[in-house]
Order: structure tokens, then C-alpha cells, then sequence
């Protein structure tokens, strides 16, 4: 039990740890008998994990108003035309805003009208092979908490669409299939993904046809990676401040709390880039490799990194030294996915201090964004 309230008071490094969902799942065109199944997952997930989900099919929902107090919208297998003027232009600002949007199966067959939301979706429908195939779908990417933990290769059955554009060119590519399992000429063929729209974020898998799904533990783990990954947004909790913006000598530079500090940026690394993130004396390494996220030879616990090129999510929350314990990585997450936990940083001295944290960067060839810091 004791393990249990430790465990329930320690500081998450989410700058949303508890998201309000509102699911919408409505259809004027194809209604996929998944929805219900779809929806009582997610409402699990809510209960399971200490966040809210509303459910509706009411367009009239989609106002600013009423989205203000959502995180997070999740069109469920929604088709068709659902949404009017007004009611789009109320997303819009959701999202461009700096709050999520998920999509699941034919969100991906809804308003083929609407430019703005096929940039958001990534993809529109095209069609599928008649049934559902069993094959195998090749995780790509382990930079998301919805494709982290899953094996390399996960075997499963679906009705697999066909999109009318690739979206790889302007989406992060979580996850593909292997088309040779039921074609002659295989192409390459995403189906997981995720974006940045604005200063909100964006994420869609095409699995989830059959009712099934919504009770399979690995493909609910990957529903909710995606909900709490876009469920964090551009969000900026109560109490902290944007990191100043005034470069010294040593980068960009603020002061710690006494008590401990939850630091957040978004960042982009070149080959050869580097970022170090320093509490004092205590140093993290932003690489473009597997080890980004290293506490100086206390590598992270899970390889995180969403690759070069792409905008990287880094969140940590330090607690500097005190009586008979060394500084320390309350929690870090890279992209959402936790990399450290409770680790302490290698050779730290155990003499509380005042600190400065800087993030400082080599190489000419990174990009440090909406960095901001939060004493604890």
C-alpha cells in the first residue's frame, strides 16, 4: 500500500497528466459498428488513467465555448460531411491553438471538402480489399507512446484502406503495413502517424475496424499512447514561465527552484546536433541517436527518439541535491514516453546549491522551441 501512495503522489512530467476528452462519432455516410466498442474503450481508459471523456454526436457541440474546456477532440470512425462552417472554423482554432485532435479508422473518410481537415487527418480513404487481412504491421517509429512498447513486428487482422495521397512527406510515420501479405506488387503503405497542425498536435491510426480491437490490451495501449500524446497539445501548466529568450554565453539560461524544477521545450536535431540540458553541474545529452536522453553515462531507459528532422518533445522534472541523497531525474519523458524515473544523476555531489538551468546547444544545426520552466 505504501509503494501504491508513493507512486500516486510522485510528479508526473505531463504538462496535462489528467486530459478532458470529448469523443464525436458521428456519420453521414458508412456507420462502422465499432463505435460503441470504440467509445466504452476510451471512457475505460478515462477511468483506468483518472481522465474525463464526454461522448456526442451533436455537431452543435463544436463551438468555441464549449471546446475551450477540452484538451483533446477524437473523431471515432466518424464519415461524411459533419461538421458546418462555423462549427469547422470552432476546430480550427482548437487545434491551431495548441490543443489535440486523434482520429481512429474512417476518421479518414470524413469531410473530403474541407482542406484544412485533410491536412489535419493526413490522408483521405480511397478505398479496401474486400474482408480484413491478417498481416504484419511494422512499427517504424518508437518516438510516441502509442508505438514505444509494441514488437517490431505486431500481427494482427484489420481492414486495411488505401489512402489517395502517402502521407509520409508531411507526417511523422508511426506505423506501416506489409502489403505482400494479400498484394503482388507491395507499395509502401502507412497507417499510423502523427503531426504537428499549428501549434497543436495531431495523431491517426487507421487500425480499429472490427469491434475486437477495442478489447485487445495492445491496441487499447496504442489507442491511449496516442490520446495522452496529443492530449498534451502546446500546454503550459499553472505556475510555469516561458524560459527567457535573452542567449548569454551559455545559451539560453533561468534560474531553478529551490525545491526542484519541471523544464519543457520542443526541439529539432540535425546530424551531428546536440543539445545539453544542465542543472548546475548535472547534465542531460539531446542526441540524434538512441541514447537521446542520456544522464551522463546512465543511459535512457527506452529509445524515444522520433528522429532528425522531426520536432522531439523533452520534459524533465529535477530535484536538486539535498540531505544524504545526490541531485536527481524525478521523471523525464522524451516525446511523452517516460526515459527516466527516479535515477540519479551519476557522480552528483549531495550539497544543496543554488542553480541555473541552461539549455545549450553544438553543432549549428539544432532548433530549441516553446521552451518554458515551472519551479516545483
Amino acid at each position: 500500500m505504501l509503494s501504491l501512495l508513493v507512486a500516486a503522489t510522485m510528479p508526473t512530467a505531463l504538462a496535462v497528466p489528467n486530459p478532458r476528452v470529448l469523443i464525436f462519432s458521428k456519420t453521414t455516410g458508412f456507420r462502422h459498428d465499432n463505435i460503441p466498442s470504440a467509445i466504452a474503450a476510451i471512457k475505460k481508459l478515462g477511468q483506468e488513467h483518472n481522465f474525463t471523456v464526454d461522448a456526442t454526436e451533436d455537431s452543435n457541440a463544436f463551438t468555441t465555448q464549449n471546446l475551450h474546456k477540452y484538451d483533446l477532440v477524437c473523431f471515432a470512425s466518424t464519415t461524411g460531411t459533419i461538421l458546418d462552417d462555423s462549427q469547422k472554423k470552432a476546430l480550427e482554432q482548437f487545434v491551431e491553438g495548441g490543443k489535440g485532435w486523434m482520429g481512429i479508422h474512417s476518421a479518414s473518410d470524413t469531410e473530403y471538402d474541407w482542406a484544412w481537415y485533410g491536412k489535419l487527418v493526413g490522408a483521405y480513404f480511397k478505398g479496401h480489399p474486400p474482408g480484413g487481412q491478417r498481416v504484419w504491421v511494422k512499427i517504424e517509429n518508437r518516438g510516441n507512446p502509442s508505438t514505444n512498447a509494441m514488437p517490431k513486428f505486431w500481427v494482427r487482422p484489420d481492414e486495411w484502406y488505401d489512402f489517395r495521397t502517402n502521407p509520409r512527406e508531411n507526417v511523422t510515420v508511426l506505423a506501416s503495413l506489409d502489403e505482400s501479405f494479400y498484394r503482388d506488387n507491395p507499395q509502401d503503405h502507412p497507417i499510423a502517424w502523427c503531426h504537428w497542425q499549428g501549434r497543436g498536435r495531431s495523431w491517426y491510426t487507421e487500425m480499429g475496424h472490427f469491434q475486437e480491437a477495442y478489447t485487445d490490451p495492445m491496441y487499447v495501449q496504442h489507442l491511449y499512447g496516442g490520446l495522452m500524446w496529443a492530449a498534451q497539445g502546446n500546454a503550459m501548466p499553472a505556475g510555469a514561465q516561458p524560459f527567457p529568450t535573452q542567449k548569454s554565453g551559455r545559451g539560453l539560461v533561468a534560474r531553478g527552484g529551490a525545491g526542484g524544477s519541471y523544464l519543457h521545450f520542443n526541439f529539432q536535431l540535425k546530424s551531428g546536433g546536440k543539445i545539453f540540458l544542465k542543472f548546475g553541474g548535472d547534465t542531460i545529452s539531446l542526441s540524434d541517436d538512441a541514447n537521446c536522453g542520456s544522464m551522463g553515462s546512465l543511459s535512457p531507459s527506452t529509445n524515444a527518439y522520433a528522429g532528425s528532422g522531426t520536432t522531439n518533445v523533452f520534459d524533465a522534472i529535477y530535484q536538486p541535491a539535498g540531505e544524504g541523497h545526490p541531485a536527481r531525474i524525478l521523471e523525464a519523458r522524451l516525446n511523452g514516453v517516460i526515459i527516466h524515473s527516479n535515477d540519479d544523476f551519476p557522480k552528483s555531489d549531495r550539497t544543496s546549491r543554488a542553480y541555473d538551468v541552461s539549455i545549450e546547444s553544438t553543432g549549428g544545426s539544432t532548433l530549441i522551441t516553446e521552451p518554458w520552466i515551472k519551479p516545483m
